[in-house]
């Protein structure tokens, strides 16, 4: 059982602003109960027995008391910490890393409690008499998870008897990956039913296999009267965050939203998406009433999809208004952006604080450090469109510097038709239509994280069948540009190539809500690891883009800036001078010479040039007009001249 493949970072919304209109019932972070200063203060712990096929006896699966912010040093999970207001003075830690290995990378199930297990932190008794609309719980935390689930749940009598739970963070597509919040992630999770009693306790449960939690300054407040929200944790996006104009499909939106108030309201759930200043849709649901005391609306498609007429970028803000005023108007709105762009797909969204960096190796110790990652994009129209170049965002490439990389486009075929992405290889559901081999030069573009306008390395994908042809793309069809790195080529200790990635958007709603609209699935991202798949991540994306362009564009697809090339003297008899202004360094140059009959009669290739004049001789061509096409990883730009003596 390996722990730590694939440690991704990912980033959840869980976050809760107090506001001063909140009624704090008990704890908080001045308090030693509820910031857990200088222990557990009259919380108690106690470990599950496993109920699995193969159980163990966990009832040594205990929290403890931390004075640090990341606890007892760990096998894999040392870099899990907590950044709590109070961290200084101790948190509460659920520890499954040391449980399990007792804090050795080799010791796996050799620990005090072997994992999986179950271990519950129960609160002190709690006086909440006054409270009969229910209660919220509010925290601090950070969560390291492998496979693992964490809930909340309240007893109104003194623990014999539980509440149902309430989950926390259940990360169960993926299975694993890591919260690591910069500043401090608070989490408010609303308890109906929960109080009316003095003998309230609440719960938190660590049910699962690896690696850490990290609970402080746990408080107890009142829940307002009126109080509506929309779930800024599922919402649907646009499925790309840039779609080329022609390959855009009717847009579905979804949107949960919570009355999370102890009272019933009418409410209006409204989504409206700008292009610029100007409104270009706008939908609306009307609940009359919207129930009280945390009802849901899940997975409910608004009436009507927005198709985009023209490029450019858009926001959209899902938003909810009830008939009486909210207690906290921060969460009642959410907003998204995309791209309706010319040529370009792309999954990821760059801002500030949202992107990194991984290196997919299904084990850092292992010998075999091979992977596959790539994004899945919907072409809608094929007919008449041709792939163009393919984009990468490598972050140490100067580390991995003569390494080889795969760059490949391939078409899927639901052959099994299941609607499982890239789930049997056998069945040969994924063509190869596109395929380079690819030396890492280690001066590759770097992307600008945060960056927006960000450069990738841009890098022509030839046909797999026939190098001479383009990529012609078919209708309706799914494509994914995909990385393949081969791990058994190195030594265990070689440094691996590192894709940028996103942390956002999240794409799961969006997925959902194309397949309510009468099946039209749609998919994210696929990892192939040996023979580990896995597919429709939450929360991160690779860097890698696609451009899609129409077969009348000319032989490279992009254009290059004119003031970039320039050649003379035109007409000339024996020589052309190329001479080259790029806004940048370019490493391949590929420079050919094309009759009027379309025949290529001379080719020349440069390397690492930004600003420089070259010479060809062209002696031995007939008087006439030729075409020089000049082209480079950003794209290509197509000269004209005249031999004439």
């Amino acid at each position: 059982m390996k722990k730590n493949y694939f440690m991704l970072l990912l980033a959840a919304t869980f976050t809760f602003a107090a506001t001063a209109q909140d009624v704090l019932l008990w704890g908080g972070k001045d308090t030693k109960e509820g910031s857990f200063d200088g222990g557990l203060n009259g919380w108690t712990t106690y470990g599950v027995a496993d109920t699995s096929a193969n159980p163990k006896p966990n009832t040594n699966a205990l929290w403890n008391w931390t004075s640090t912010s990341n606890g007892t040093p760990s096998a894999f999970s040392n870099n899990i910490a907590i950044n709590s207001a109070t961290k200084a003075n101790g948190a509460a830690i659920f520890n499954s890393d040391f449980l399990d290995s007792g804090g050795d990378q080799n010791g796996l199930g050799t620990g005090a409690a072997p994992a999986p297990h179950i271990g519950a932190l129960v609160s002190p008794t709690i006086d909440l008499s006054a409270e009969k609309n229910g209660v919220a719980v509010v925290f601090s935390q950070s969560f390291g998870n492998y496979q693992s689930k964490t809930f909340l749940q309240y007893s109104n009598d003194d623990g014999v008897s539980w509440s149902t739970t309430f989950p926390i963070l259940n990360n169960d597509v993926l299975k694993q990956g890591t919260l690591l919040p910069a500043a401090n992630m608070v989490t408010k999770v609303q308890m109906p039913g929960a109080g009316g009693t003095s003998k309230f306790k609440v719960r938190f449960v660590f049910s699962g296999d690896f690696y850490v939690w990290i609970v402080d300054d746990v408080s107890i407040i009142r829940i307002e009267d009126y109080n509506l929200r929309v779930n800024k944790n599922f919402y649907a996006t646009a499925e790309n965050y840039s779609t080329p104009l022609a390959q855009i499909r009717p847009m579905p939106f979804l949107n949960d939203i919570q009355n999370v108030g102890g009272k019933a309201q009418n409410a209006t759930h409204t989504l409206t998406i700008k292009q610029g200043a100007s409104v270009v849709y706008v939908d609306s649901l009307n609940y009359n009433p919207f129930a009280k005391s945390d009802s849901a609306i899940e997975n409910k498609l608004f009436k009507t999809t927005y198709l985009p007429k023209v490029k450019g970028a858009h926001t959209g803000t899902y938003s909810i208004q009830g008939t009486q005023k909210d207690f906290d108007l921060t969460d009642n709105n959410v907003s998204f952006n995309f791209v309706v762009s010319d040529s370009t797909f792309a999954k990821e969204r760059l801002r500030s604080g949202g992107s990194g960096e991984v290196t997919p190796s299904l084990s850092v110790s292992g010998t075999d450090k091979s992977w596959q990652y790539g994004n899945i994009f919907h072409v809608n129209k094929g007919k008449g469109f041709k792939s163009g170049t393919m984009e990468i965002g490598l972050t140490n490439a100067a580390a991995v510097k003569d390494q080889t990389l795969y760059l490949a486009i391939k078409e899927w075929e639901d052959a099994n038709n299941n609607g499982t992405f890239f789930d049997d290889d056998d069945l040969g559901e994924l063509k190869i239509v596109g395929f380079l081999e690819y030396t890492i030069t280690g001066k590759e573009v770097a992307p600008v994280l945060g960056n927006a306008a960000s450069k990738l390395t841009k890098v022509k994908i030839p046909n797999f069948d026939d190098d001479s042809k383009p990529i012609q793309l078919k209708d309706d069809t799914y494509y994914v540009a995909m990385i393949e790195y081969d791990g058994t080529k190195n030594l265990p200790t070689t440094p691996t190539p590192k894709l940028a990635t996103s942390n956002e958007p999240d794409y799961v709603a969006a997925q959902l809500a194309h397949d309510a609209l009468n099946g039209a699935a749609s998919f994210t991202s696929v990892l192939k690891l040996n023979d580990n798949v896995f597919s429709g991540f939450r929360g991160i994306v690779p860097m890698i883009r696609w451009n899609v362009v129409p077969n009348t564009v000319g032989a490279d697809d992009i254009k290059l800036a004119e003031t970039s090339v320039k050649v003379g003297p035109n007409p000339t008899a024996e020589y052309v001078n190329i001479n080259f202004n790029f806004e940048k360094n370019m490493e391949n140059i590929d420079v050919r010479i094309i009759d009027m009959a379309g025949k290529s009669v001379m080719n020349a290739t440069y390397d690492n040039i930004q600003t420089d004049v070259k010479t060809l001789n062209v002696n031995n061509l007939a008087n006439g007009t030729y075409q020089m096409v000049i082209s480079t990883n950003d794209g290509a730009i197509t000269k004209s001249f005249v031999v004439q003596r």
